[in-house]
């Protein structure tokens, strides 16, 4: 079974991900210029404040090319391990796939394409039923 679940990770990972994020280009985190609707208002410095450390926040969180390296190495592992037919470090490695996607989708929910929108959260959710 656990072989069954490899092979077709690798499959639904090869097919999916390489056309869930060919041609996609890096979103730009949001500006906080607004505070959310029904907020309580706050003096000028307070928002002032808020927004740097929004600011800051933003580029302390790596890009999603980052998190993709790591499922990259971890999936590549996981094709070795079948190779060999260690389960055990196979379902390891598939492990370390799934959670570094969920990470890199995380990081970009959705990406714009030239033909729309690409939901990477759907695409990680298919994965994942289909592992």
């Amino acid at each position: 079974m656990l072989k069954q679940r490899v092979l077709v990770s690798l499959f639904a990972g090869a097919v999916g991900w390489g056309a869930g994020l060919a041609g996609a280009t890096r979103a730009q985190t949001p500006a906080a210029s607004q505070p959310p609707a029904g907020a309580s208002p706050q003096s000028d410095s307070e928002l002032a404040g808020l927004r740097e450390e929004v600011a800051r926040l933003g580029r302390l969180v790596p890009s999603q090319s980052h998190a993709m390296q790591d499922v990259s190495y971890h999936y590549t592992n996981l094709w070795f391990a079948g190779q060999k037919a260690n389960w055990g470090l196979a379902q390891f490695y598939l492990n370390e796939t799934r959670s570094h996607i969920a990470w890199a989708v995380r990081i970009i929910p959705k990406r714009k394409v030239s033909t729309g929108e690409v939901d990477l959260e759907g695409t990680r959710r298919a994965f994942d039923s289909a592992t």
